[in-house]
């Protein structure tokens, strides 16, 4: 199976070289069947976000970078990033996946594992036993995630899914193709909830 993790960036030259090792080292513990490889996709950052990720595409030879002329929200970067990965890659499966640190690389393995053997969609949920948010979000920002989330769940009746509006994400890309992407209503976040 072909995986490619996508990375939406914008100015995250302080975070963007870790994000990458820290993903390198855990794509060792994924079996050779599975081809991984990460897609950073940059909205013209001008920290020299992208300088970083090019030293890295020549040091690990998995690293594209796909560059976004101007910054129209992070919807609109996965979208046009997925889209990518779909018809210029050939991946078998796409993740969503946090520049900044939040997102923990260790469960990656078991989640490509998940969606080999039998899932369309896996799931790095906050609010499941095991599951927690970053202790760097201020208070505000943890309210907000989860009543925004429980709030998605109601709305849609989506009692089986804990986390609407997680950014980590596995998803195949054959379920994918059935997706209107062009046309979700939201470019910015609310996407994610789109896409459940």
């Amino acid at each position: 199976m072909r995986v490619t993790i996508i990375i939406p960036t914008y100015n995250e030259k302080d975070n963007i070289g870790q994000t990458i090792d820290g993903l390198e080292q855990v794509f060792k513990d994924i079996p050779s069947n599975h081809q991984m490889e990460i897609l950073v996709i940059d909205d013209n950052s001008p920290d020299g976000t992208a300088d970083i990720v090019k030293a890295k595409a020549a040091h690990y030879a998995n690293i594209k970078l796909l560059p976004n002329k101007e910054k129209k929200g992070l919807g609109a970067a996965y979208i046009k990033a997925m889209k990518y990965a779909m018809e210029k890659l050939n991946s078998d499966a796409v993740f969503e996946y946090d520049a900044d640190g939040s997102h923990q690389p260790k469960y990656i393995p078991a989640m490509v594992e998940l969606l080999a053997a039998k899932a369309d969609v896996v799931i790095g949920s906050r609010y499941v036993p095991g599951g927690g948010m970053p202790a760097n979000w201020g208070i505000h920002r943890k309210f907000l995630s989860y009543f925004g989330n429980l709030i998605a769940r109601v709305v849609l009746f989506t009692p089986q899914y804990k986390d609407m509006t997680t950014g980590y994400r596995g998803t195949k890309t054959k379920f994918l193709k059935l997706i209107d992407l062009d046309n979700l209503i939201s470019k910015q976040f609310a996407y994610k909830i789109q896409l459940y």
